[in-house]
C-alpha cells in the first residue's frame, strides 16, 4: 500500500485489450458511422476497393484494390483527484478504494470517448458533400455570390425551404438514393442532426439524452437517427451517410490492442492528489471516394412548421 494507506502500490492498473474493449464498447453510435479496426502494429495499410472504371456501353462498374497508409498517434487523457475525494467516497458513501478507482476510470474513459466522438463528427463534417443533388447556380445567383464574397460574407442558396416534416424526410431519402447512385455500394444507413431536428423527425418521441456527444435516438425506416449534442438545438442541418463497411471507402479508426494502451496513476504525496492517466494509441483516417457516401442537407423551416418549432 502507498503511504496514505488508500492506494495499492502498482502503478499500472489495466493494459492490453481490456482498455481497448472498454473504449470501443462505450463508443456506441460511432460504431454505426465508421469502421473500427483493432491492430497490433502502429504502422500499416487499410485495404479497400475503389471504383476503377465505368463502361459507357453497359451499366457495369469495376473495382480495384487500394490502400490507405496509417500511422497511429498516442493520445493521453488524465484527471486529478484529491485524497479527500477518495476518503469522502469511503466515509460518506461506503465506497471502498477499488470501487472508487472504477468510478474514476469510468470518468476517464468517458472523457476519452467524448473526444473521439468530437473528432469523428468533425471528420464527417469536413468530408460531407453539400451539393449531393448537383444543383447548378443560375447566372443571377452567381452574381449575388460574387458580391457576397467581396464583402466577406457567405451566400447560402442551397437551403431547402420546407413547411412540413414529410418534405424533410423525402429529401433525406432522396439524398440516400443519390449516395447509392454515386457511391455504388448501397444507400445511406444513418443521419446526424441536432436534438431539435430529431424531435421534429420523431414527433418528440426521443428518450432522455445521456452523457456523450453522439447518441442513437431512433430510426426512420433503415436510417439510424443520431443526435449530436454539440450542435445547437435549432440547427437545421442534417448529415446523411453510409456506415463504413469492410473493404469500402470511408472513415476508419485503427486502434492498438497491445500493451501500449495503459491506464496508470501517479500519487503526488506533496499535493495529496492522485493523477489518473490513460494512454491510447489510435488514429482516425479517411480513404479516397468517401465524400461520396456523406451528404449535408440544410433546411429552412417555414409556415406552420416554423411556428410549431419556435413554440418548443
Amino acid at each position: 500500500m502507498s503511504s496514505n494507506g488508500l492506494l495499492p502500490d502498482e502503478k499500472i492498473l489495466f493494459k492490453n485489450k481490456e482498455i481497448t474493449q472498454r473504449v470501443i464498447n462505450k463508443l456506441g453510435p460511432v460504431n454505426d458511422l465508421i469502421r473500427i479496426v483493432e491492430i497490433t502494429e502502429p504502422i500499416g495499410n487499410i485495404t479497400y476497393l475503389k471504383e476503377k472504371s465505368k463502361s459507357k456501353e453497359i451499366e457495369t462498374v469495376e473495382f480495384e484494390p487500394a490502400f490507405k497508409l496509417f500511422n497511429v498517434e498516442t493520445f493521453n487523457t488524465s484527471f486529478k483527484f484529491k485524497n479527500e475525494e477518495i476518503l469522502m467516497l469511503n466515509d460518506n458513501h461506503g465506497i471502498d478504494t477499488n470501487e472508487s478507482f472504477e468510478l474514476f476510470i469510468d470518468t476517464l474513459i468517458d472523457e476519452h470517448v467524448r473526444i473521439i466522438m468530437l473528432k469523428v463528427f468533425d471528420k464527417i463534417k469536413k468530408l460531407a458533400n453539400d451539393n449531393i443533388f448537383d444543383i447548378k447556380d443560375s447566372l443571377w445567383k452567381k452574381i449575388i455570390k460574387f458580391f457576397y464574397k467581396i464583402i466577406g460574407k457567405n451566400y447560402d442558396n442551397r437551403k431547402f425551404k420546407v413547411n412540413n416534416v414529410k418534405k424533410i424526410i423525402s429529401k433525406i431519402f432522396e439524398a440516400s438514393d443519390r449516395i447509392a447512385m454515386k457511391f455504388k455500394r448501397g444507400p445511406a444507413t444513418y443521419l446526424i442532426c441536432s436534438e431539435g431536428m430529431a424531435k421534429l423527425l420523431l414527433k418528440d418521441k426521443i428518450h432522455n439524452l445521456s452523457y456523450g456527444i453522439l447518441e442513437n435516438v431512433g430510426n426512420i425506416k433503415e436510417l439510424q437517427i443520431i443526435v449530436n449534442k454539440d450542435m445547437k438545438y435549432d440547427d437545421m442541418s442534417i448529415y446523411v451517410g453510409r456506415k463504413t463497411m469492410e473493404n469500402e471507402p470511408g472513415i476508419y479508426m485503427p486502434i492498438m490492442n497491445t500493451n501500449d494502451n495503459i491506464i496508470s496513476y501517479y500519487l503526488n504525496e506533496e499535493k495529496k492528489e492522485l493523477i489518473l492517466s490513460m494512454k491510447i494509441r489510435k488514429c482516425i483516417i479517411n480513404t479516397e471516394e468517401c465524400e461520396e457516401n456523406i451528404a449535408k442537407l440544410d433546411f429552412e423551416l417555414s409556415g406552420k412548421l416554423k411556428k410549431e418549432f419556435i413554440k418548443k
